[in-house]
């Protein structure tokens, strides 16, 4: 972390010297003589610099064929490789963008339903636990195992109506979201 943040550091403060650090140079080195072409993505187009480049996605789009540099002198060529296939071939190239468009609730939503199964399989594998070391018949306050488990299971009965709720909120607005995505397909 502390190098990370030193590499950043000496990055900002060397930034006039450091002008271009594209693969295609080597590091360090000026190119002047290359325009990189970015489709598909989010800002696609021509540029001329590789700062540009990469804050249009450079990183994201050149290992699917998707960015690549011309010679300036081949613009018109760029131009049309732009338009002429906008995101990957294949089924993996067309998923992917849209996982890149989806809006962001939706990607909330996926962590939230993952979170809340995770919760659930936790305290269906601490009553499992719990049942197993027979926690209800024999209670023994100096088996850590019981204590715990015990402890979770009153937590999780005391909120159950909350739960439900939140499981069914959250599968609602799923059931929403995969319509709405299966119905861009029609």
């Amino acid at each position: 972390m502390f190098s990370l943040l030193i590499t950043l550091w000496l990055r900002i403060l060397f930034h006039s010297v450091v002008e271009d650090d594209s693969p295609s140079t080597g590091g360090g080195g000026r190119r002047r003589n290359v325009l990189y072409a970015v489709r598909g993505g989010m800002s696609p187009g021509l540029y001329d610099s590789w700062p540009e480049a990469v804050d249009a996605g450079w990183h994201d789009r050149a290992p699917y064929g998707n960015a690549v540099t011309f010679p300036t002198d081949q613009r018109e060529k760029a131009e049309q490789w732009i338009v002429s296939r906008p995101r990957a071939n294949g089924n993996m190239g067309r998923f992917q963008e849209r996982v890149r468009q989806q809006h962001i609730f939706v990607r909330i939503l996926f962590v939230l339903l993952l979170g809340t199964l995770m919760c659930v399989a936790i305290w269906k594998v601490s009553v499992y636990a719990h049942n197993m070391f027979e926690c209800d018949s024999t209670f023994n306050a100096s088996n850590p195992i019981c204590v715990g488990t015990g402890k979770l299971k009153y937590t999780v009965q005391s909120n159950m109506a909350h739960l439900q709720s939140l499981v069914m909120v959250e599968v609602t607005a799923l059931v929403v979201f995969l319509f709405t995505y299966l119905a861009s397909f029609l």
